[in-house]
């Protein structure tokens, strides 16, 4: 058995050392699981506007970055087609002329 004088010197640092991997261990492996999935909602996942025009915020509801993305088309604009966290963005859609009477969508 070690002399009393040598396992006194010995079991303080062995324990500092086995307290430290202990709580490096608990970070690490604790880590993954505290990181939450990204979300989005939005408020209107269907909009409907008369055919005469108007315009229609959305709200939106994340906790991580967003992007309306690329609009092609000559009867509806978007307004604020990026944020991060709780924002809102305008659709704006044009009137439908009266020679032509199609039914429009697009997707959210």
């Amino acid at each position: 058995m070690l002399n009393k004088k040598y396992y006194k010197q010995i079991l303080l640092p062995v324990f500092s050392v086995a307290s430290i991997l202990l709580l490096l261990a608990t970070i690490i492996g604790c880590s993954k699981e505290m990181e939450t999935a990204d979300t989005l909602e939005v408020s209107k996942e269907n909009p409907v506007v008369k055919a005469d025009g108007g315009s229609i915020s959305i709200d939106v509801s994340s906790n991580t970055s967003w992007k309306v993305g690329k609009i092609e088309s000559s009867w509806l604009r978007i307004e604020n087609t990026a944020g991060t966290g709780t924002d809102s963005y305008v659709c704006r859609m044009m009137k439908m002329m009266l020679s032509i009477r199609e039914p429009r969508s697009f997707l959210l």
